[in-house]
């Protein structure tokens, strides 16, 4: 497992926890890990996109959600406050995007990775009050700490 495949799974967490409970969610982070709350608004259940490039054994859909989501809660234990909340706003609490022009369908189907809505290093910079780079040195902080577990 390599940085790549640990921010799949990052990114993964909540299409499988949609996946997982059948319904959206929003996601909140609380000092005692991620929380979540029902979603409101127009909704179908085909809208739960979930990155099926996490390298996983093939499972059920429920099993394999469950994996995801236990192995994530797990890692952000290992954080600290800020590197948690570094990861949660740039890996974990995201939108989906379906690939809009005919290049991003042609890019989407070839890697057959989602498309993910992220915040930038910047606007998490401004939410937080720190410099983008720190911003960046804090989530590659907090990757490369997770990776050692991972290796280990």
């Amino acid at each position: 497992m390599n940085v790549e495949d640990i921010i799949r799974y990052l990114q993964s967490y909540k299409g499988y926890l949609q996946a997982f409970l059948g319904y959206p969610v929003l996601l909140m982070l609380h000092p005692e890990g991620i929380r979540h709350k029902i979603a409101t608004g127009q909704f179908r259940t085909d809208d739960i996109l979930v990155d099926r490039t996490a390298h996983i054994p093939v499972l059920s859909q429920q099993v394999r959600a469950g994996y995801v989501i236990r192995i994530v809660d797990g890692w952000m234990q290992l954080l600290d406050d800020v590197e948690r909340e570094v990861i949660f706003r740039r890996y974990i609490d995201h939108e989906f995007e379906r690939p809009k022009t005919e290049w991003e369908k042609m890019i989407f189907k070839r890697r057959e990775k989602m498309i993910y809505k992220t915040l930038t290093y910047r606007r998490i910079e401004k939410m937080m009050g720190v410099s983008d780079m720190t911003v960046k040195a804090i989530a590659m902080r907090a990757l490369d700490k997770i990776l050692k577990v991972v290796e280990s």
